[in-house]
């Protein structure tokens, strides 16, 4: 079968929301997290569609945000990305997705009948776009059984706050923060908009961590993206990471693409972007480290452990895009813990995630000087020798 959702008014047809809904077993507990599992590697092991029936899929239910009739003209500022999640039976078993302007709904899977849903009611202010591209789900083990907010949801919104609801029937959990969200804004004072989120937040062993999104192309000094960290049960701080340290006249650097982490060894991966201004670093000389880079944090403390900068004194607004990928690389009869990170440029970069050693060689390539008076550009950029770029 086909399951399509109707988000503000344009049918967005989900062939993983399809794979998610086969029907789980002890092995295969759905689609529990935004890229299928905490690694981010997109897959699953449903078998019930497959190249021979793909062809034959029909529509088998459609459910509407209503988000169309709600904000009318204010549509034309979002953009849909959310990929849903499926529950465990022991969370009420419903699919999850949340809309651009942070409605988080939750559907029986089988039949898309609405089982509950969230409206934070966000400031709606500033000018970036509206998009949600998930929520995350932990089971909070310090909660008993059978009590609220056990198995919450978080869900990081557009006006930057950080809200855990319960994922039984979409209550803010009372225990987190004040009445079940925090304020995400430090002392820097940026109207909504300005800073945003997008990306679900990550939330593994009691840790939930959240990115930001700055916006681009409009000023020259950007807030700073700093990642935050919090108790998943209480919602107090834990720790920051500001990958612009030492650079007071940039900003952005920050976490807008899906985070990714290790549980067993406690250790998170934060895919970091360009530094502010775009296209122009006279004023921010050097590296610009952590920008444009993989860096792997502690979970628990957010101490750097290794990071790898794949662009340098970036001017082209290369950020790092997309979730690193945590897999288990078999090398002469090893088996290495491996993450990927891949770029705007189409380079896959690969690491052992514990250790930050590329697993591939990596070439210095050297770039041209820039004739813009005052910039200094790095000399070289890094290039894997393999796997090949990928190109369109």
């Amino acid at each position: 079968m086909k399951l399509s959702i109707d988000i503000n008014g344009a049918r967005c047809a989900i062939l993983v929301l399809a794979l998610a809904c086969h029907a789980a077993s002890a092995d295969e507990p759905g689609w529990l997290y935004y890229g299928g599992d905490q690694g981010g590697k997109h897959y699953s092991s449903a078998d019930q569609i497959n190249r021979d029936n793909v062809a034959d899929l029909e529509v088998a239910w459609t459910h509407r945000s209503g988000d169309m009739e709600r904000y009318g003209q204010e549509m034309k500022k979002t953009s849909t990305q959310s990929t849903p999640i499926l529950l465990p039976a022991a969370a009420g078993e419903s699919l999850v997705y949340c809309t651009p302007f942070n409605q988080v709904f939750a559907l029986d899977p089988a039949t898309g009948e609405q089982r509950w849903n969230f409206d934070p009611q966000i400031n709606r202010g500033g000018d970036r776009p509206f998009r949600c591209r998930g929520v995350s789900y932990t089971e909070q083990r310090d909660v008993p059984a059978g009590e609220a907010c056990r198995h919450r949801l978080f869900l990081s919104t557009h006006d930057r706050r950080l809200w855990a609801i319960d994922a039984i029937d979409g209550k803010p959990c009372q225990d987190f923060g004040d009445n079940g969200s925090l304020a995400l804004y430090g002392n820097e004072g940026h109207a909504p908009g300005d800073v945003s989120n997008s990306s679900a937040p990550l939330v593994a062993n009691g840790v939930v961590v959240t990115g930001s999104v700055v916006l681009d192309f409009a000023r020259s000094k950007t807030p700073r993206g700093t990642v935050l960290a919090f108790d998943s049960g209480s919602g107090l701080p834990l720790w920051q990471f500001d990958p612009l340290q030492g650079h007071e006249n940039s900003g952005s650097a920050n976490v807008w693409a899906p985070m990714s982490v290790d549980e067993a060894n406690g250790l998170l991966y934060l895919p970091t972007s360009a530094p502010s201004p775009d296209y122009y670093g006279a004023a921010r000389p050097g590296n610009n480290l952590y920008a444009n880079s993989i860096v792997a944090v502690d979970l628990y403390s957010g101490q750097v452990r290794w990071h790898f900068q794949h662009v340098r004194h970036d001017l082209w607004d290369y950020d790092s895009p997309a979730q690193p990928i945590l897999f288990q690389w078999n090398k002469n009869g090893e088996s290495i813990p491996a993450v990927a990170q891949l770029t705007k440029q189409g380079f896959v970069f690969v690491f052992n995630r514990l250790t930050g050693e590329s697993l591939w060689e990596i070439t210095e390539q050297p770039v041209p000087p820039s004739q813009i008076p005052g910039e200094m550009t790095s000399p070289t950029q890094p290039k894997p020798i393999a796997p090949p770029q990928l190109l369109n």
